[in-house]
């Protein structure tokens, strides 16, 4: 019963993980801090999320210098 409960808790932990980074990623979007960038974490499917989500915020990051260089001049 208690291994039960142990291996429980380590998959809610596993799945709450990968929700708590993208729910990071999602409050740096919404404050337009486009400077947040994670890590690889060696989970195939999570790194995938985190390589588009780290392209989108390069790409978010050159959009937003360019349309300020555009105002200044």
């Amino acid at each position: 019963m208690i291994i039960s409960i142990a291996i429980a808790i380590n998959l809610y932990q596993q799945l709450l993980r990968p929700l708590k980074t993208l729910m990071q990623g999602v409050d740096a979007i919404k404050d337009r801090d486009f400077n947040v960038k994670f890590l690889s974490t060696g989970k195939h499917e999570m790194d995938e999320l985190i390589g588009v989500y780290n392209q989108m915020m390069d790409e978010l990051r050159t959009e937003r210098t360019r349309r300020e260089q555009q105002h200044f001049f």
